[in-house]
């Protein structure tokens, strides 16, 4: 146990201090795509709460301002680290047109990642309002089988994401298909579960905890009456994407350079790749399958990789 903190500590330390050296390397460029990818959803946030007619061509717009928001930016922020990682850096420009490349695969594998998250998340949800419809409790006993099942909620979704972190870098920067990136993104989180965690964790405090605690002054100072709180529900899918953005830059190069490493780790190993288990062989003939007949066009005409 006390290995498994240590390691945390100092992976979580360690990855922290590379990624801020990256990011340093030319913030501006980092700024920049922050304001370029978290326009749309602000724009989204704006309308939501603006006169524009109700309809599905409003819905049609908000979506897909939000989704310009929260897809494209990864990609992009991901190929400028590994550049400025490698030397020289990788201009805006260019990089949001690499980025745009990768988005298909990028996106491929975020399905199967989405999938491993919210499957189980979503059980235990279901499991958690089943026992207050069929075992309803009241007093202390209710607030603590609450509290209980809170922690066990964000403990099952915070491992999840632990294990699937490294999918996109080996997506992307390993360039191994959506199904074959996130088992292996599974295989190496297991092994190296402290390192992981720590690459998750601690790189995303400096940065989540202060806007965590501005976000919540923001809503104690602004919803303080019911139309106020109404219009921050409205709006809060937007600012989502908004506030991520601040979160991603640090927290993508602290993991890309944990990615460097395991991929350097399992160079030097001897060569033994572990035989994948029988229900991810069919599972990796249809991620081959699936994007090249839907992408294969679009790849041949504009390079886009899948």
């Amino acid at each position: 146990m006390q290995t498994g903190l240590a390691d945390f500590r100092r992976a979580g330390l360690h990855y922290l201090r590379l990624g801020i050296a990256i990011l340093c390397r030319s913030p501006w460029r980092y700024v920049a795509v922050l304001a370029t990818f978290a326009l749309p959803a602000a724009l989204a946030a704006a309308l939501t709460v603006s006169d524009l007619p109700d309809g599905f061509g409003r819905t049609a717009l908000l979506w897909s301002l939000n989704a310009v928001s929260a897809t494209v930016a990864p990609p992009v922020v991901m190929l400028m680290v590994a550049a400025d990682h490698r030397r020289p850096p990788l201009r805006v420009l260019p990089a949001i047109a690499a980025g745009l490349r990768w988005l298909p695969r990028y996106l491929w594998t975020n399905l199967h990642t989405t999938l491993i998250f919210w499957v189980p998340v979503s059980a235990a949800l279901w499991l958690f309002g089943w026992q207050q419809r069929i075992v309803p409790l009241d007093g202390a006993a209710e607030t603590t089988t609450t509290i209980l099942w809170i922690l066990a909620i964000i403990a099952l979704g915070l491992y999840l994401h632990t294990r699937t972190l490294l999918a996109p870098f080996l997506a992307v920067h390993a360039d191994l298909p959506g199904t074959l990136a996130a088992f292996e993104s599974w295989r190496l989180s297991g092994r190296h579960f402290a390192r992981v965690f720590g690459a998750f964790i601690i790189p995303s405090a400096p940065v989540a905890v202060p806007l965590g605690l501005l976000i919540l002054a923001g809503w104690l100072a602004l919803g303080d009456t019911p139309a106020r709180r109404d219009a921050l529900i409205a709006i809060w899918p937007s600012l989502t994407w908004v506030f991520i953005k601040f979160v991603r830059p640090l927290l993508i190069a602290s993991v890309y350079c944990l990615h460097h490493d395991l991929q350097q780790e399992s160079a030097a190993a001897p060569p033994h790749p572990p035989p994948l288990p029988w229900l991810t062989r069919p599972l990796l003939r249809i991620s081959a399958l699936i994007p090249r007949l839907i992408f294969g066009l679009l790849r041949r005409r504009t390079g886009w990789i899948l």
